[in-house]
């Protein structure tokens, strides 16, 4: 359910993305209420959220999300929830998360932890919330390696976090060996953002989905 340019985003394991750019009107496939609809105008889909947006500002804001949505430019997991794109129950992560090599070189911790941190921010949760919704999913084998060395007898799996953590120190990031760090390390790399309203203090975490850039030109030493 993809084509070599329209690649935006997966879902459970299902990615979908544009389907036709034209010179002047934009073609693509998205769910809405859980169907899947094919070949809607833009200005289409705009009308059909219309209802549930008030205020001039949060307008424009929605019609620059969906705009960067169907024409490749950036877009995060707090853009697809507001655009109605993220279907009850499903995760949403970057689709080049692997070739892009973050499945590599991040630490165990934070690959196992990204889905529940993407699925924190399309509930709306704020910083606190979310570090706490983390915490709750903390299982025995989440931290592969803790302050004393090794957490957990897994010959593979030890190896593989040793590497990434030389990795990770070589180019001046910490390996992270709590909740708060994995998110601290997301935001170092270029993962994860914060951001609020502007009339409001409360702080948010959000999620890269595009662009998502090789891991190779952040960590650049071995």
């Amino acid at each position: 359910m993809t084509d070599g340019a329209g690649e935006l985003y997966r879902i459970s394991g299902i990615s979908y993305g544009n389907s036709i750019i034209s010179e002047h009107e934009v073609e693509y496939e998205f769910l809405i209420g859980g169907s899947f609809q094919k070949g809607l105008n833009l200005m289409n889909y705009i009308e059909l959220q219309k209802s549930n947006l008030k205020g001039r500002n949060k307008m424009s804001s929605y019609e620059t999300k969906a705009i960067n949505f169907v024409t490749n430019g950036p877009i995060t997991v707090r853009d697809l929830s507001e655009l109605g794109l993220i279907p009850d129950g499903q995760t949403v992560f970057p689709l080049h998360f692997y070739e892009m090599g973050w499945g590599t070189w991040l630490p165990m911790s934070c690959t196992l932890l990204l889905p529940y941190f993407s699925d924190g921010i399309a509930k709306g949760l704020n910083t606190e919330r979310l570090i706490s919704y983390l915490n709750e999913k903390v299982k025995p084998d989440t931290f592969i390696l803790n302050d004393k060395g090794i957490f957990i007898k897994n010959e593979l799996l030890v190896d593989r976090e040793v590497k990434v953590k030389r990795r990770l120190e070589l180019n001046g990031f910490l390996y992270p060996r709590n909740v708060e760090e994995v998110v601290q390390l997301y935001l170092e790399l270029g993962l994860a953002k914060r951001w609020n309203e502007d009339s409001n203090t409360t702080m948010h975490y959000d999620l890269i989905i595009r662009p998502l850039y090789h891991i190779d030109s952040i960590l650049k030493l071995k």
